[in-house]
């Protein structure tokens, strides 16, 4: 079987598996690693802090073993249509002309004398 994705869909399926990987999160494992890479700089971690990493810990380790596969299958399915992905909503929208800034930073005055 054959199946072929338009354009569109590739971009779909590619903001899929963007968002739920961002949802995923890092494995149990890359967040020990992470913490571990950073405690160093860290002196002192409140109990609240305490907490949370514990949390986020639980939520990494809730995430089902398939889900995690499956992005890093389809992550490989797509990687040759990587590219831009172009917001067909955003596309045709005007945008507001950018400020007229000088180098400085400051609004160019043009005629009007600045006090």
């Amino acid at each position: 079987m054959d199946c072929r994705l338009t354009e569109a869909e590739i971009n779909h399926l590619r903001r899929l598996i963007g968002w739920v990987a961002c949802e995923a999160g890092q494995t149990p494992e890359e967040l020990i690693a992470t913490v571990r890479k950073i405690a160093p700089a860290i002196k002192d971690v409140s109990e609240e802090g305490k907490a949370r990493l514990v949390e986020e810990y639980q939520k990494a380790e809730a995430i089902p073993k398939y889900v995690r596969t499956a992005i890093k299958a389809l992550s490989k399915a797509i990687q040759p249509h990587l590219g831009d992905i172009v917001d067909g909503e955003a596309v045709g929208q005007k945008q507001l002309p950018s400020p007229n800034v000088e180098v400085s930073g400051r609004p160019h005055l043009g005629n009007i004398k600045e006090n």
